[in-house]
């Protein structure tokens, strides 16, 4: 951009008629680019498209909510108590917490027959909130930042406006961001 700028003020502040710069095709095209970005960024939702958005209820018992889980590829679910969000199931905290069950010796069978998807998150919690809520507005730019700025978000809960209470219409996960970058790349 700062190049762009020196180029910009070369040609249009030149003090004699001799030309000291021109702007090739593909610069313009570029500035052009650049200005679409800033002044018409995006949206990450535009972008990855609507898909289809599993949640769980937190009255599940573990077993119900393994079964609901085998019958999709998500590995991040979110967790809805009534209509407002309370957490999201991650693969890694209930392959850790079964791990932590089995190491105790404890009956797994007791274990998931015994405890819902509440339960689980209150004894086992995620050591970092591993998700961030956000509404349906947000640019890939926000996106990008927002995974670049804490290494330990694995996943964004989108909802219309970023409310707890509304249900989720896209969840973006780390998997996602190659096809922003992308979108950006083409825009």
């Amino acid at each position: 951009m700062i190049s762009y700028a020196r180029l910009r003020n070369a040609i249009v502040h030149s003090v004699s008629d001799y030309v000291i710069a021109e702007p090739h095709e593909e610069v313009v095209t570029l500035m052009e680019k650049i200005a679409r970005i800033v002044t018409t960024p995006p949206l990450a939702i535009e972008a990855l498209g609507r898909h289809s958005v599993v949640i769980v209820q937190s009255t599940l018992s573990l077993r119900e909510w393994l079964i609901e889980k085998s019958k999709v590829e998500y590995s991040n679910l979110p967790v809805y108590k009534g209509n407002a969000l309370i957490g999201v199931m991650y693969f890694r905290n209930y392959v850790s917490a079964f791990g932590k069950v089995l190491a105790q010796r404890k009956n797994i069978e007791e274990f998931v027959d015994g405890t819902t998807v509440e339960e689980f998150l209150r004894d086992f919690p995620s050591p970092d909130k591993q998700y961030q809520l956000v509404s349906a507005k947000i640019t890939i730019e926000e996106v990008l930042k927002i995974f670049n700025d804490n290494r330990k978000i694995i996943c964004l809960i989108v909802t219309k406006t970023g409310n707890f209470l509304e249900a989720p219409v896209r969840i973006i996960t780390r998997a996602d961001i190659m096809d922003l970058m992308a979108v950006v790349e083409k825009y």
